[in-house]
């Protein structure tokens, strides 16, 4: 191996923003039927990568020292220690998958988030690459997925596992629908970013050409709508709702008393308004697809016969077709049976919590299944305790102020920027957190996302903050 080569090695093996691509890559292929279990693997080993990198940080480089809201940091870290130790009789699987999950959220919280401070530049880069990526990969999989679909009218069984279709319910190559809702909502938000020229600008890029704009986000827009997922149309419908905050209340909106109620009754309608618009657009792409899936498929049913247990699963109507519609009958989706499952626990063991380890573990010997209370509040105070929960809301408190006052003043000097759309992004999931597992623990690409998207966002907001004392013409 040449001098050159042992270099770039050496490089990237130290670089932070090569890890976060690597990671949130594979984290995304973990979505895909039958790749997820290679994609494991592959995440296992970069965040054996991640754990490296996050101890050279804090022990070689003193990252604590350098890191904003490091006094909240530790104090989570220390929290996180606590609950193991007050579950160290659990039994050692549980335990084992505890510590394993404290030391996922350290990764996050330094190499996704607190060490997300290197030059801007990198960061635009970073943030290109990964948007790129994801709307070509996102669009791919929603092509394949619904030429099969059209081919097929059902779903396609290989082994114990189903492509297609899942609970009479659109998911494509993915392992679930609601997975692939996200996936796809990343990808509206991607193909947004690569239209932002004011960023693209800084990266010497220039934006993807509107017809392959229209084309990817339509395809993204089409697998969501055709998923019935409630979580994804609630995560994009709060991500548009942020939109439009945006748009009518940065800048001078607060001049008069008169002004503020005038543009709060518009917000609330024009929210009204998408929200009606999303749902009646949803209702109409799935009626318009399950009729025109009622004909027949260019392939045989019978070729395709599922076994009972298997057509059980797929759910569809008595005579065989797709109507994309959702067969949970009651609007929560059995969720709220989990809420009060999470706030038994919570009420058990307040301080410290039961630990992931054993919310996993015991949930599998009673379920055979991975199981989790679908509310990422909920199963963070229940996991490690009220102490460690009400000190990562005001964490999350700081950082919203924070970011929401440089976001607002920005639309002053530039109406260019990416960093709005990350920012309103941020608070869509926080919406959605409220309804999926999905704020830490989970080495899954959903966590990896929020926390990518959030350290990218405060690197650009320190940036911004340094141009705002500096007083240059602000341009992303």
């Amino acid at each position: 191996m040449s001098t050159t080569e042992t270099y770039n090695l050496k490089y990237m093996l130290n670089s932070k923003s090569a890890f976060r691509i690597c990671c949130l890559f594979s984290a995304f292929f973990q979505l895909i039927t039958y790749l997820d279990y290679v994609f494991y693997a592959v995440t296992f080993v970069v965040f054996i990568w991640g754990i490296y990198l996050t101890a050279k940080s804090i022990f070689i480089n003193g990252a604590f020292k350098k890191t904003e809201y490091s006094s909240l940091i530790l104090a989570m870290i220390v929290l996180s220690g606590a609950t193991v130790i007050a579950n160290i009789t659990s039994p050692p699987l549980s335990t084992l998958i505890t510590v394993s999950t404290a030391i996922i959220n350290i990764v996050y919280l330094f190499l996704f988030f607190c060490d997300i401070k290197t030059d801007v530049n990198i960061i635009r880069k970073e943030i290109y690459i990964i948007s790129i990526g994801l709307v070509y990969i996102t669009s791919a999989c929603a092509v394949i997925g619904l030429i099969l679909l059209i081919i097929f009218h059902r779903a396609i069984w290989i082994g114990d596992r189903s492509f297609i279709i899942y609970e009479n319910r659109f998911k494509g190559l993915y392992i679930n629908p609601n997975p692939m809702a996200f996936a796809s909502v990343t990808g509206i938000l991607s193909c947004l970013i690569l239209r932002c020229k004011g960023f693209l600008l800084k990266t010497g890029k220039k934006p993807i050409r509107i017809r392959w704009f229209l084309f990817a986000f339509g395809l993204n827009g089409l697998a969501l709508m055709l998923s019935v997922s409630n979580s994804g149309i609630l995560l994009l419908s709060c991500f548009v709702f942020g939109i439009l905050c945006y748009i009518l209340f940065a800048g001078n909106s607060f001049k008069s008393f008169f002004t503020i109620v005038k543009k709060t009754l518009l917000f609330l309608i024009c929210c009204a308004v998408a929200l009606f618009s999303l749902l009646t657009i949803r209702a109409g792409v799935n009626f318009s697809s399950g009729v025109l899936l009622s004909g027949e498929p260019m392939i045989s049913r019978e070729l395709l016969a599922p076994t009972t247990e298997q057509y059980n699963s797929e759910l569809q109507t008595d005579d065989g077709l797709i109507t994309f519609e959702h067969i949970n009958t009651t609007f929560d989706s059995g969720r709220l049976k989990l809420y009060s499952k999470a706030l038994t626990s919570i009420s058990q063991t307040p301080v410290f919590g039961v630990g992931y380890g054993n919310i996993l573990y015991n949930g599998w010997l009673k379920t055979g299944k991975l199981f989790d209370y679908h509310n990422g509040y909920l199963t963070l105070a229940a996991s490690n305790g009220i102490v460690f929960f009400v000190v990562f809301v005001i964490f999350g408190l700081l950082l919203a102020k924070r970011m929401t006052t440089v976001v607002f003043k920005l639309k002053l000097q530039s109406s260019k920027s990416v960093l709005p759309f990350l920012m309103c992004f941020i608070y869509g999931y926080c919406v959605y957190a409220c309804v999926e597992p999905t704020m830490l623990f989970y080495p899954s690409y959903q966590v990896m996302f929020f926390w990518w998207i959030l350290g990218c966002a405060f690197a650009l907001v320190r940036n911004y903050e340094k141009d705002f004392n500096n007083q240059p013409s602000l341009k992303e």
